[in-house]
């Protein structure tokens, strides 16, 4: 995978080299999605977590070089070129990896917030099944207070 265009080189050149740029762009984050959908797929946390510096660099040079094409949209809509026609293709291709990749991404946040219920149920149960604790005067210790079994109930 060819690393990203610096972005002193996205917005310099002709709209043939804007385009051809915005091409090699969409190549790499091509190639990133169906990477993260696959270390989704196998469930591998670090190839994922790897992943995402890439994936920024690659977003960051990608939404300017769609600023940098939405200013020379009059030119490009002139032009009648096999660039053109494969950056549309390319871009159709890119929204369906996107997709995809946002697809599984829903599925692991969502398995991710069941293992958490899963967790917090548990330690509920467990302060439910301990006997409560009580001190020579008949009053519940200190230890029996609530305790909060996650952060967002807590604060």
């Amino acid at each position: 995978m060819t690393p990203p265009p610096s972005e002193a080189n996205l917005m310099s050149g002709s709209p043939e080299k804007a385009m051809a740029t915005m091409l090699g762009v969409m190549m790499g984050l091509k190639d990133l999605y169906k990477k993260e959908t696959e270390a989704m797929r196998v469930r591998d946390v670090k190839k994922f977590l790897n992943l995402q510096p890439a994936k920024e660099a690659y977003t960051r040079d990608y939404e300017i070089l769609v600023k940098e094409l939405q200013a020379r949209s009059s030119t490009i809509k002139k032009m009648d070129t096999p660039l053109r026609e494969r950056l549309v293709a390319e871009q159709h291709e890119l929204a369906a990896l996107a997709e995809e990749s946002m697809s599984w991404s829903l599925r692991m946040a969502d398995a991710m917030r069941r293992v958490q219920d899963r967790l917090i149920n548990a330690a509920r149960e467990t302060l439910k099944s301990e006997a409560p604790n009580y001190g020579a005067a008949g009053k519940i210790q200190a230890s029996s207070t609530p305790v909060a079994t996650a952060f967002n109930e807590a604060y």
